[in-house]
């Protein structure tokens, strides 16, 4: 047994060494009227359409045309043949096959460079890839009716989300909560709308997934505690002025005028790199007070350094903060137990370390 996977190991290596010498090629360069092949050299022929003739010959299709290839059918068992027959009707199995050929090397010829290949009964047939199994055959048959089938499931699918979309936002735009999903939906029903979240990093007791937000250049948060969704924030990045005032006039035409609406902005300076830099630290907020248990607020942030002597493009790129629009959603009355417990809890943890450290020093 040894012995003959030993000799199988040699033939490989031996084809994949001879294939090195001649190259891979698709058929229709290959079988071309101005190739020619060296002899003794193994080719790999890829991208190759077969037919079986109505005497069961196999032919090669290049071009449209056929060409009878009497060794490709001796090299191929009867039950290969009728595979290669069965599959000829599916497009998935059209220019699929790929063959190892080898132009026999004569040593009394004069030269065993650039011999034609055109003359197909004359190559010896090294192995052939790609044939279908029963199995593949059948996957082919059923495709069609399995992709009708997952269209629909996907059309099914759609209808139901947009559903719970509609009486989602109905309950939200009255209670409170973000992206049209009320406060308390469970991370089951979210799931089922957004399948790709990601998991973020948790945020004290918060689970936090994210999503590309449904504006450009936005990303969205999810914030969950026990698996029910108490917060959420978009971020928009790198937005034009237009776009920050669409956001508020948006956000207005939402929730109304602002409960509180502040200009935080101020010149600074600061040592960045070794270097005194003045800039304008832009932050404009907005609050909306809906109800103890829904606000959002509107944090409007940008950086930018003054046109000062001997300020750089780099620094600039560096130092520089493009416009930025963070909108945050959240059940006020929820957030303010959560961060209530988790210091509680942090408190706990401290002193349960201080205690463990003092009774390890053994006083």
């Amino acid at each position: 047994m040894k012995k003959i996977l030993l000799m199988t190991m040699l033939v490989m290596l031996a084809i994949g060494s001879a294939f090195t010498q001649g190259g891979e090629f698709p058929a229709d360069e290959f079988f071309s009227k101005d190739f020619y092949a060296v002899g003794g050299n193994v080719y790999k022929i890829t991208n190759i359409s077969l037919h079986v003739s109505a005497k069961r010959k196999i032919e090669l299709i290049i071009h449209g045309e056929s060409y009878q290839w009497k060794t490709l059918s001796k090299f191929l068992t009867s039950d290969e043949i009728s595979r290669i027959e069965k599959a000829e009707q599916y497009e998935a199995f059209k220019r699929n096959y790929i063959v190892y050929i080898q132009k026999p090397y004569d040593p009394f010829a004069s030269s065993n460079a650039f011999i034609p290949i055109r003359e197909l009964n004359k190559v010896d047939i090294i192995k052939i890839e790609n044939i279908p199994t029963e199995e593949d055959i059948e996957a082919e048959i059923r495709r069609p009716e399995e992709e009708r089938l997952a269209a629909e499931r996907e059309v099914e699918h759609k209808k139901k989300i947009e559903e719970m979309k509609i009486k989602m936002k109905a309950i939200a735009q009255k209670d409170g909560g973000y992206d049209s999903m009320p406060w308390e939906t469970t991370f089951e029903d979210f799931s089922f709308l957004y399948p790709d979240a990601k998991k973020q990093e948790n945020e004290g007791s918060l689970v936090v997934y994210s999503r590309k937000g449904t504006a450009e250049d936005s990303e969205m948060f999810y914030k969950f505690f026990e698996n029910k969704l108490v917060g959420g924030v978009t971020v928009f990045s790198n937005i034009s002025d237009q776009k920050s005032t669409d956001i508020a006039t948006g956000l207005k035409q939402l929730y109304g005028e602002p409960s509180v609406s502040k200009d935080l902005s101020k010149h600074k300076t600061e040592t960045f790199s070794g270097i005194s830099l003045s800039y304008q630290d832009t932050h404009l907020l907005l609050v909306w007070n809906k109800s103890p248990t829904f606000k959002i607020q509107v944090d409007l942030t940008a950086k930018q350094l003054d046109d000062g002597y001997g300020i750089d493009f780099m620094t600039k790129a560096m130092f520089n903060q493009p416009l930025t629009i963070t909108v945050t959603y959240s059940n006020e009355k929820k957030m303010a137990a959560i961060k209530a417990n988790d210091e509680k809890q942090k408190k706990a943890a401290d002193a349960e370390a201080q205690n463990k450290r003092i009774n390890n020093l053994g006083l």
